[in-house]
């Protein structure tokens, strides 16, 4: 009389709904979503089950499954057992496979066939290998009351999540229906315990002196028997602290030694047995500054030059390297960072250039110098470590002075030239390496005087001669002490009076090397002394005898007439060649005339004047003289022309002719000797000397560096001849490696007297207060002789070429002076005597960048070049003339006469033409 349903919620692939009811069927019928529960008494049941709303999209399914239908519960007996309970042991679930075993006991009236367990895990749960989910019981058919049993291997992969449970449903083909069973299964979570380094990192470099190590870590079961080691040691749990649950911290009680340190946790263990995988780590602690030592020069060195060379010092990190961005540099208050050229760094030595960085330094400075900053290379945690404060040394320049004296001496002395010095005694000399040059045409060294100066101490001092004009002197001894010669130098002085040498040091150190010298460089000049001397005028024509005059200097005589020297002019017959000296004496009024004049030979300056005449009209006289008898000095004869007076060089020239007769003048000169210079550049110079040497002093000693002897223009063959040593008037080239000032010695050259041919002459200056000749000073025999817009001077500073000169001659250059014809030329007070406005028909100037050009035309001229055609000045000893100019069959000029008035302009592109 009652019909009974069953449904399935569970199991069996239902879906199983998301809310379930059961009550009254005459409430339930028309409920569609929501129930209010009336809590009243029922007799026909019904059941309400929901599944919340699901969204299906286009082209998706939704499946739900339900079991409900006419059935009842039947009594049987479902039983699931786990003999052995997993529990947690080392971390870990022992066992980690166990066993789940199910007993179905058959409590219906009827026999079960085929009954099968299905068992059911929840995630985290596995079969073991061999197992599958549906057994069969054992027995499978059970007889009503009868019991069949099965049973699982299960394997932990992970604790299964809170409130699952493990179900067994059993089932027979024989019976519909379901018999579930669950039990509840839970495990506690193993969660190990994991920590990683925070700080410092691992290799990472700190320079904080209390460096804290702190770890990530995460214990979620607690901790137990924790340690913490340093560099090999536990440390006492009590100076671990866990902040947070989070960090593991260590703050050292003492600060970080410099190194490499290690630490982290070896060993942990928590309340499950789980134990924590070592974790080590290593950090360097830097926390000492970079260390500077080592400077040199060193603090308080005196040095003996200024050309040390560079300033260096050492700046090392024992821990790690030096940041050369951080090193800041200074000198005398000047800051230096570290660049390519000035300042370098090595990682190592610092090194300063002075030269480099634009200083030089001087006798009695001072150099302070100071690594101000400096810092090791960058860190990971805190700030790079600077030095405490600035490394500061000063040391200081004190050069030796030492000198040679401007003296004199006379010709065949013996003389000791000392070398001078300051006050030795702070030094410290122990040894001395000087070399001295000098003229050896001049001086002759001999040997070397300790005696009474500092050296005396040494013993004998080494001197050698490397090569003529150079004298080494070397030694060694004790400390030198106070004292203001350090030695003499003993010299043969040589015969010629009026010469000079210059007395400087090529080289002076001292100690070895490590100690140089101020040096100021000496002068010898040799003095005039009365010297005896003699020499002889030879008048001579075509079959006549030859008539002679004599004169000269002897100790014994006068500017009158001596009885025992001189000789009286006897009148020669009517036909001879007559000549004498004048002589004018108040106490020999009757003696007038004398054929040998001697003077006194302390004078330094004496005249003699004379008359020839020669009676046959139109024959030309020759007078000659032998200038290897004449004295150191100068010696110049003037005599008179019909066109006016020649002036000779009688060391020089040594001839002369006239007609009819001349009245002549010879004057002995031997001035004051003094000192003068003039300049050279490296390279070909044009030169002539105002004050001149006398003797054979060579070009090649008096020009510093020069490499070649002298070359002067000899107009009769219009080439070079090597000139040895210099001659007063005649300019000369030079080739020297040396620039700068060329000190002299000698006696003034006041007037000069050349000689000059056709054509091109080079021409030296005569001494003048000025310093300079004008154009206006140059006087020729005859006339107007020379071209005045044809004078050159050489540059041998800048341009290397010719330049022309219109009004200044400079003292101490050479010059080129074009001649018309052969005259003699005097450098002195006389106006020139110039030519008339023009010689040609027609005649223009013209420049060409400065190069004055002439151009002329005239009816007597020749096609080509002829006499009235000037060339450029020639070239130099080697070299060729680069300069503008008229141009005649493939020659240059710097005047071009035609008759058709036609002309050639040889010039560069760009040349200004005015």
């Amino acid at each position: 009389d009652q019909l009974i349903a069953m449904g399935i919620l569970c199991g069996f692939e239902a879906t199983p709904p998301d809310r379930f009811a059961v009550g009254a069927w005459s409430t339930f019928y028309d409920v569609e979503w929501d129930l209010t529960p009336s809590h009243s008494d029922y007799w026909d049941s019904a059941v309400l089950i929901w599944w919340y709303p699901v969204e299906v999209c286009p082209g998706e399914t939704l499946e739900v499954a339900t079991y409900y239908g006419l059935g009842k519960p039947v009594a049987a007996n479902l039983v699931i057992q786990i003999p052995e309970y997993p529990r947690v042991e080392d971390c870990w679930y022992e066992p980690d496979t166990f066993v789940v075993q199910t007993s179905f006991t058959n409590g219906l009236g009827t026999v079960l066939h085929d009954c099968v367990a299905t068992i059911d895990l929840p995630d985290g749960l596995s079969l073991a290998p061999g197992y599958d989910a549906t057994r069969s019981l054992s027995p499978s058919t059970l007889a009503s009351g009868g019991t069949g049993n099965t049973g699982w291997e299960v394997v932990i992969n992970h604790a299964p999540a809170e409130d699952e449970s493990i179900c067994v449903y059993v089932t027979s083909p024989s019976y519909d229906t379901v018999f579930i069973k669950c039990e509840p299964f839970s495990l506690p979570e193993i969660i190990p315990p994991t920590a990683e380094i925070a700080e410092p990192l691992p290799m990472t470099v700190s320079a904080c002196p209390e460096q804290q190590l702190v770890l990530n870590v995460n214990f979620p079961n607690g901790y137990n028997n924790l340690q913490f080691m340093i560099d090999g040691e536990v440390v006492d749990p009590s100076e671990i602290s866990l902040v947070d649950d989070t960090l593991l911290v260590y703050t050292p009680t003492e600060p970080w030694e410099n190194g490499t340190h290690t630490f982290g946790l070896v060993h942990m263990d928590d309340a499950l047995g789980c134990e924590l995988d070592s974790v080590l780590g290593s950090f360097e602690v830097d926390v000492a500054p970079p260390v500077v030592s080592d400077e040199s020069p060193a603090d308080g060195d005196v040095l003996g030059t200024p050309d040390f060379g560079t300033i260096t010092v050492d700046i090392v990190d024992n821990e790690r390297s030096v940041d050369p961005a951080s090193i800041v540099f200074a000198v005398n208050g000047d800051t230096f960072m570290v660049d390519d050229s000035i300042l370098t760094y090595d990682g190592t030595t610092l090194t300063f250039d002075p030269a480099a960085a634009g200083l030089s330094f001087a006798d009695g400075d001072t150099i302070c110098c100071a690594v101000v900053d400096a810092a090791d290379d960058s860190v990971d945690y805190c700030e790079p470590n600077h030095i405490s404060e600035p490394y500061e040394w000063c040391f200081s320049i004190n050069i030796v002075d030492i000198a040679l004296p401007d003296t004199f001496g006379h010709a065949g002395d013996v003389v000791e030239i000392p070398v001078y010095t300051e006050d030795l005694a702070r030094f410290g000399i122990t040894s001395l390496d000087i070399t001295i040059s000098y003229f050896p045409s001049v001086l002759t060294p001999v040997d070397v005087v300790q005696t009474g100066t500092v050296t005396e101490s040494w013993g004998d001092l080494t001197m050698e001669i490397p090569s003529p004009g150079t004298v080494h002197i070397t030694g060694s001894g004790p400390e030198l002490g106070s004292g203001d010669v350090l030695f003499y130098i003993q010299f043969v002085v040589g015969p010629h009076m009026g010469a000079f040498s210059r007395l400087d040091f090529e080289d002076a150190t001292f100690n070895e090397g490590s100690l140089a010298s101020n040096t100021r460089n000496g002068f010898f000049t040799v003095l005039w002394d009365p010297v005896q001397w003699s020499g002889t005028m030879f008048f001579y024509t075509k079959n006549m005898p030859v008539h002679h005059l004599t004169f000269g200097a002897s100790a014994t005589a006068t500017d009158g007439y001596d009885p025992d020297i001189d000789v009286i002019h006897i009148p020669p017959t009517i036909s001879d060649v007559n000549a004498w000296f004048n002589l004018d004496d108040p106490e020999h009024p009757s003696i007038r005339y004398l054929d040998r004049d001697f003077r006194y030979s302390g004078d330094t300056d004496i005249v003699w004047t004379g008359e020839a005449t020669y009676d046959a009209v139109g024959e030309t006289v020759w007078v000659y003289w032998n200038p290897s008898s004449f004295p150191d000095g100068l010696l110049l004869l003037t005599y008179s022309t019909p066109e006016g007076d020649i002036t000779l060089d009688m060391k020089s020239d040594t001839i002369f002719t006239f007609t009819d007769s001349t009245h002549f003048e010879i004057h002995f000169l031997r001035g004051e000797l003094h000192t003068q210079s003039i300049s050279v550049c490296p390279g070909w110079n044009l030169l002539s000397l105002p004050v001149l040497p006398t003797g054979s002093t060579p070009i090649r000693e008096i020009i510093p560096g020069a490499i070649t002897d002298g070359y002067w223009y000899n107009p009769l063959f219009h080439g070079y001849d090597i000139l040895i040593s210099p001659v007063a008037g005649k300019a000369f080239w030079v080739f020297t490696l040396n620039d700068g000032e060329v000190p002299l010695a000698g006696m003034d050259v006041p007037t000069v007297a050349v000689h000059l041919y056709r054509g091109w002459n080079m021409v030296g200056m005569p001494s003048t207060p000025e310093g300079y000749v004008l154009v206006s000073d140059l006087s020729t025999t005859p006339a107007g002789a020379i071209f005045t817009t044809g004078i050159f001077g050489y540059d041998a500073c800048e341009t290397h070429g010719y330049y022309p000169v219109s009004e200044t001659l400079y003292v101490g250059r050479g010059y080129w002076i074009y001649a018309t014809e052969e005259c003699n030329l005097t450098i002195g007070d006389a106006l020139l005597k110039g030519a008339s406005s023009s010689e040609f028909e027609f005649e223009m100037g013209l420049s060409a960048d400065g190069i004055p050009l002439t151009i002329a035309v005239d009816k007597d001229a020749l096609p080509g070049v002829d006499e009235y055609d000037v060339p450029v000045p020639p070239a130099t000893p080697e070299g060729e003339v680069d300069m503008p100019a008229l141009k005649i069959e493939g020659q240059k000029f710097i005047r071009s006469v035609s008759s058709a008035g036609e002309f050639v302009i040889d010039a560069a592109p760009g040349t200004h033409l005015a």
